[in-house]
């Protein structure tokens, strides 16, 4: 896995959090969730799949600022189906895919919806947030929550799917 905070050393040595979390979405975990089968970029991903929409997403804290970056993942699956009526009757709510940071639950009946934040499936069950520091590497966040994703996620994912079809 590449080291995404060592590549913009080389070019600046004041590194923003913001900065870290970018490079590392996109250095080091975006080629790491290609190889396991995911599509997307940034802070969102999606298991490929006709019927549904299965998405990862990478929601940063509201608290976040140039020296911290604290993130969290949120998962979600909804029939594209489904979505897509939604999207027509109601354009202005319902983008062409869901968010994938946005808990639609209220809106959509649950037969219909599920969203779930990443540590309710590992050990112990807590909301679970990684942190990123300026200047500092993020190989090993990096590292963790691709595991995370792999061991958890993807299950977590295709369970879903698996449960509404």
């Amino acid at each position: 896995m590449a080291n995404a905070f060592s590549a913009f050393l080389d070019n600046d040595p004041v590194i923003t959090a913001q900065e870290s979390f970018k490079a590392m979405l996109k250095e080091d975990i975006a080629p790491e969730l290609r190889e396991i089968g995911l599509k997307g970029s940034g802070q969102v991903y999606e298991l490929p799949d006709a019927a549904f929409w299965a998405l990862i997403g990478f929601q940063k804290s509201v608290r976040n600022d140039r020296n911290r970056v604290s993130f969290t993942l949120n998962l979600s699956v909804t029939r594209r189906e489904f979505w897509a009526q939604r999207h027509t009757e109601d354009p202005g709510t319902y983008s062409v895919r869901p968010r994938a940071n946005v808990d639609w639950g209220a809106l959509i009946p649950a037969s219909e919806y599920w969203f779930s934040r990443i540590g309710t499936f590992l050990p112990g069950g807590l909301d679970t947030w990684w942190e990123i520091a300026a200047d500092e590497p993020t190989d090993l966040v990096a590292a963790e929550v691709t595991r995370v994703i792999r061991e958890y996620g993807l299950p977590a994912l295709r369970e879903r799917m698996s449960e509404t079809e």
